[in-house]
């Protein structure tokens, strides 16, 4: 099957204190051909101070959660960041609406985001979602983009190579109306949710980005579910060596809408390593893991991936998907992807 995916963005500044930014994606799924239209970012920025203490983020955008975003990637989504739990079709990303607080501070090493959103991937709902993260870098390029308070010269020597290690502890809180869909239960290859009541779940309409904002007519089964995801994540380069890796708690409340009583806890941990053989090829292999504690059901994924870079703007990749779910005795081949990425 051929996919692919076209990305128009567009951003600038107004005046000193003013900027915008804005993306729109289109998709086309290459099993059915169906052509998905996304606005995953569109928001304004206003910095009231010379100084990068803090930014003010209204709009459509990915909140600063953890420590990585599948915007911000070469390698395969997160699914950390793009997966749900039982009915609830919340998630991370691609996008929240509405406020983000950011900043720099501590000589730029110490930098924080907090953010009230509403709940995306849900019917829509009046529910106010609330998250906050703070890390903390050692080594390396301050989070201003300086060294020792000085601007870098620009060239490339000075900037591939950043020894450093980045700390950083999230949580974010949110509540919304789930409800059980009647539709026939339909697998996405490492991702779906896994419960002994309610094994398959819908995980996304654009794969790697997340869920949509469609929504079926309502059954009847609606009703409330509060959750909280919290955790921690470690960023460490080491001269052509990047490790990253975090761990996530996600709890919910009453996530299945046919079974009130029934809360679900899920452990989620990824680890990433990538080595710069040279300045055009990077292998990067990724490891996940999801452990519900009802009923200790698991399930893992592991990721390699070959990236070639040809000039400054052609990435090409080869990817491939082994997952082990419940039951599995071994990991299966899931999904194998060649393609392409072209900035102009």
């Amino acid at each position: 099957d051929f996919g692919g995916d076209f990305l128009i963005q567009s951003g600038g500044t107004i005046n000193r204190n003013i900027s915008f930014y804005g993306s729109l994606n289109f998709f086309v799924d290459g099993a059915s051909d169906d052509i998905d239209v996304l606005i995953p970012r569109m928001h304004v920025m206003y910095s009231p101070f010379k100084n990068p203490l803090l930014h003010i983020k209204a709009g459509r955008f990915e909140p600063r959660v953890l420590g990585v975003s599948n915007f911000r990637t070469i390698t395969p989504a997160f699914g950390i960041l793009n997966r749900t739990i039982g009915d609830n079709e919340w998630n991370l990303e691609p996008y929240q609406q509405g406020i983000e607080l950011s900043g720099i501070f501590g000589k730029g090493r110490l930098a924080y985001s907090a953010g009230l959103v509403e709940g995306r991937g849900n019917k829509q709902n009046d529910f106010k979602d609330f998250y906050g993260r703070l890390e903390s870098k050692f080594g390396g390029m301050r989070f201003d983009g300086t060294k020792n308070s000085e601007p870098f010269t620009g060239l490339i020597s000075d900037t591939w190579k950043d020894n450093s290690l980045t700390f950083g502890i999230f949580g974010y809180h949110g509540e919304a109306d789930v409800k059980r869909t009647e539709e026939e239960d339909v697998e996405f290859e490492g991702v779906n949710s896994v419960s002994s009541k309610n094994s398959i779940v819908r995980i996304s309409h654009t794969p790697g980005l997340g869920g949509g904002d469609e929504s079926e007519e309502d059954d009847g089964l609606t009703k409330s579910d509060r959750f909280f995801k919290v955790g921690a994540d470690v960023n460490w380069f080491m001269e052509k060596w990047n490790v990253i890796t975090g761990y996530a708690l996600q709890h919910h409340d009453s996530p299945l809408a046919d079974d009130p009583e029934q809360s679900i806890a899920e452990h989620q941990i990824f680890f990433e390593t990538d080595y710069a053989i040279s300045h055009w090829f990077t292998p990067t292999i990724r490891y996940e893991v999801f452990l519900q504690e009802q009923g200790g059901e698991m399930l893992q994924r592991i990721q390699p991936q070959l990236n070639f870079m040809l000039g400054d703007v052609i990435h090409l990749f080869v990817s491939e998907d082994f997952v082990k779910d419940v039951g599995d005795s071994g990991f299966n081949a899931a999904t194998g992807i060649a393609g392409f990425d072209i900035a102009f």
